[in-house]
């Protein structure tokens, strides 16, 4: 409130005067003294001292990183940045509830890689805790494999571990990986992989940031194996034995049978 300019609505007694007006006294950041003097002659002087209480409101309005507006949620602060953003020297420009400061200084160069905790500390010494959380877009957003687009499945996508798992109808599938902006690379390409017994590693990529992802597929809810000419002479000659028979088939030639199942 300016005390310098404030306009008074004064009642007094019946065929009183007041002397000054009221009307006319705008400042009051000095106590102000007023006579007032009754029909009779009687005075009486009222001295008025305007005294503002202090702000007791601690809010954050607003927090910006340059033009980009954070969230408020009571006092959760969030953002959301591309892929690739540095965020371990962020500059924040408050809005603040009038006569209020913050700690630590927003304005200044802060490391956001973890929530930060800022306190606003209103006029009359209420204090309040905000807590910042500044995100990196996850450069995967979904994963799916299948044989035909209607064949497909949805993986499974644990950004914090970097872990993705699909479990596809048939060991014969393409896979679509949608990334987080045209910007970001991912090597291998999935469909290129052939061999996808285990884990398979992924690097995404977006000028110098870089995000590796362990992908696991399975066929079926199986693990996928791949098969061995050794494999196939083994179960061959198993399958026979049990048949009654010793044939040996060590002499057929499977190297051609590569197929994973």
């Amino acid at each position: 409130t300016d005390k310098s300019n404030l306009s008074a609505n004064v009642k007094i007694s019946p065929k009183a005067s007041i002397n000054p007006d009221p009307a006319s006294i705008k400042d009051y950041t000095t106590a102000k003294d007023f006579t007032v003097k009754a029909e009779d002659g009687t005075t009486k002087t009222y001295k008025v001292t305007v005294t503002v209480l202090k702000n007791n409101e601690a809010e954050i309005l607003e927090w910006k990183f340059g033009g980009k507006a954070a969230n408020i949620t009571g006092t959760d602060i969030k953002i959301t940045f591309p892929f690739s953003t540095d965020i371990t020297a962020l500059k924040a420009n408050v809005k603040l509830s009038p006569q209020a400061t913050i700690s630590p200084n927003p304005a200044n160069n802060n490391n956001y890689t973890n929530s930060k905790d800022f306190i606003v500390k209103a006029e009359d010494g209420t204090t309040k805790t905000y807590e910042v959380t500044v995100k990196i877009k996850d450069p995967i957003s979904s994963w799916t494999a299948g044989w035909r687009d209607d064949d497909a499945n949805t993986a499974t996508i644990n950004q914090n571990n970097a872990k993705i798992n699909i479990d596809v109808n048939s060991a014969d599938f393409d896979t679509k990986v949608t990334l987080a902006d045209a910007a970001v690379t991912i090597s291998p390409d999935p469909n290129t992989v052939t061999d996808w017994t285990g884990e398979v590693t992924f690097t995404v990529k977006k000028g110098s940031a870089t995000k590796t992802y362990q992908v696991k597929v399975k066929v079926g809810g199986k693990d996928i194996i791949k098969v061995t000419d050794a494999d196939i002479k083994t179960k061959i000659n198993s399958e026979i034995n049990k048949l009654g028979n010793t044939a040996n088939f060590n002499h057929i030639d499977v190297s051609s049978v590569t197929d994973m199942v």
